[in-house]
């Protein structure tokens, strides 16, 4: 806030749940409150542009959906209006059917892309432009929308803008883009980036690909997840990589009793809507999401975080691990570890930061390590503890009457 209110460039990078929405809408309201009305031109156009004194872009519908809720409440009874346009429905009859002045524009990037292509909107008094998630929309292609609304905006009135830029993560092209388009910028951190807090009980297990659904369930067994009249308390994300088995696990779990929801990018904003409000209310204590969609919603930190599929590089590992852990609360995650996936890459990263964390390094993973550095063949299926399940699947191996210590 301080950051904001002595209207400075900003390039933050800050885990998730620490009320980013609320440390830039507070402040860029006061100054908006303390600076008046702005007196603009009469436009005489068929179809006038907008001139918005304040702009939030954001990665999805569900968070710019978010941030205009925050709006909403922080401005309630004030003379400060607030406009937001999702890509859910086509971006001009949107921005057209909206006959009142507004201040605050709340959009997603594609569709910001498209009112500047309709030249519908003008910088003319724009002051203060919050791009959320923005390591989101590089990853999510958007790369070439983001440089176009930073240029057009930085060029409109350099010395009386001001560009703010979130991230959880610490890329290089971030890094780029604040050194392109901001201007004596401040450099901050909140908590640690790319490294989970030492609040976070890691867990490497090695299951075999045959035996992941049976472990998966042996280890909610084990939680009592079934019992949902603590679900806010139990709430676990399951990490999946593809979409297919995302609904395959969601079929599975609820075939087995389990209070289940799923996310993924081919549901619709609806869909996806519904699932995260009955994941944060305890009905559904379980999600299973992609990385992709899971990043692109706010949730709650969660008691427990499972990597049904190990992610290929150490970043992503460390986003999955941000979802779980509390000041307050010890949180758990639990990664199934399988040397059919190439891994190389992961894990010698993966053991120094269990180190570095204080946590275990399973014996199968220091193997792997040395083997590397020696420059020995990695041993293959039936050779590795890897491909051996630590508990063993009974009857179909979809359903087990046995639990497991893992997360005792």
């Amino acid at each position: 806030m301080p950051v904001v209110l002595a209207k400075r460039d900003l390039m933050v990078f800050v885990r998730h749940g620490k009320g980013t929405i609320s440390s830039f809408i507070i402040p860029i309201l006061h100054q908006i409150l303390l600076n008046g009305p702005v007196k603009m031109e009469p436009s005489h156009e068929a179809q006038p542009r907008r001139f918005p004194l304040a702009v939030f872009v954001a990665a999805s519908h569900v968070q710019v959906t978010r941030i205009y809720e925050e709006c909403q409440r922080f401005t309630y009874r004030s003379q400060v209006r607030c406009f937001m346009i999702h890509s859910d429905d086509d971006t001009m009859i949107q921005f057209r059917g909206y006959s009142s002045s507004y201040h605050i524009l709340i959009t997603e990037a594609t569709c910001f892309d498209k009112l500047i292509d309709y030249d519908a909107i003008g910088f003319d008094y724009c002051r203060h432009l919050v791009v959320q998630g923005i390591d989101k929309m590089l990853q999510g292609g958007l790369k070439a929308q983001i440089c176009r609304v930073l240029q057009n905006y930085t060029q409109c009135h350099p010395s009386q803008r001001q560009t703010l830029l979130l991230s959880t993560t610490l890329p290089r092209e971030i890094q780029w883009l604040a050194e392109e388009f901001l201007d004596d910028f401040v450099f901050l951190k909140v908590g640690y980036v790319n490294l989970p807090r030492s609040d976070v009980i890691q867990k490497i297990v090695p299951v075999g690909e045959e035996h992941k659904r049976s472990f998966l369930i042996s280890i909610l067994m084990a939680a009592g997840i079934r019992d949902i009249s603590n679900g806010k308390d139990a709430l676990t994300l399951v990490f999946v990589e593809k979409k297919k088995d995302v609904n395959a696990l969601d079929v599975l779990l609820n075939q087995n009793g389990y209070p289940v929801t799923s996310i993924h990018g081919e549901r619709s904003s609806t869909e996806r809507e519904e699932a995260v409000r009955l994941f944060c209310s305890g009905q559904c204590p379980v999600m299973i999401g992609t990385l992709m969609a899971i990043r692109a919603v706010d949730l709650p930190s969660v008691m427990h975080v499972i990597l049904y599929d190990m992610p290929q590089d150490i970043e992503k590992y460390s986003i999955c691990l941000s979802y779980t852990g509390h000041p307050d609360k010890v949180g758990l995650a639990t990664s199934f570890f399988s040397n059919k996936k190439n891994l190389t890459t992961l894990v010698p990263e993966l053991v120094d930061m269990l180190k570095a964390s204080q946590q275990e390094v399973p014996t199968c993973l220091q193997r792997l390590v040395t083997s590397r550095e020696q420059h020995l063949p990695v041993v293959t299926k039936g050779e590795s503890e890897i491909e051996q399940c630590p508990i063993k699947p009974q009857g179909n191996g979809e359903q087990l009457t046995t639990t497991t210590t893992v997360i005792s």
